[in-house]
């Protein structure tokens, strides 16, 4: 539904990787985000771990999370089996959609998306933080209104669900 916030995340089949080198992340938010500009999907908060990835959307087109994350998927699919000599199923399933319908939903998701990678930190895994090229940093306060339906989040004064591009 256009003008309506989505929670979009993957991960690979049999919970393997989907990222192997930083190349491989960058291709995929470069590719990203010329998709996103062409079925206007405005992005709010990402993460990619090694196996899996969180988006945060807003579209302002039709149909937008099937045409985006459906090329998306498949692109970065044969690009990661040809050039690592894979077959078969990158993904574990389709990628998965869910609507947020609460402005408290909405706060607690872009949480979980950024401590994400910040949770991991104490492992032994080696992160890397990177702002892809071409992406827009959106911030809640000023372009996209909230739906009319959300209900207020009790206790989150100045918080109005709505993102600007900074």
């Amino acid at each position: 539904e256009v003008g309506q916030y989505y929670h979009v995340f993957n991960r690979g089949n049999r919970k393997q990787p989907i990222f192997y080198q930083q190349h491989d992340r960058q291709r995929f938010m470069d590719h990203f985000v010329d998709y996103a500009n062409l079925h206007r999907v405005t992005t709010l908060a990402y993460t990619l771990m090694d196996n899996h990835f969180h988006f945060l959307v807003v579209l302002d087109e039709l149909d937008a999370l099937t045409k985006l994350f459906g090329k998306l998927s498949t692109s970065h699919a044969k690009f990661i089996n040809k050039k690592y000599d894979l077959t078969g199923s990158l993904f574990q399933d389709r990628f998965q959609s869910k609507l947020i319908v609460e402005e408290s939903h909405l706060l607690h998701l872009s949480r979980y998306i950024h401590r994400n990678i910040l949770d991991l930190l104490g492992s032994t895994l080696s992160i890397r933080f990177f702002v892809p090229r071409r992406t827009k940093v959106l911030f809640l306060s000023g372009v996209h209104t909230k739906p009319s339906h959300w209900k207020e989040a009790p206790g989150l004064t100045g918080v109005d669900g709505r993102c600007h591009a900074y």
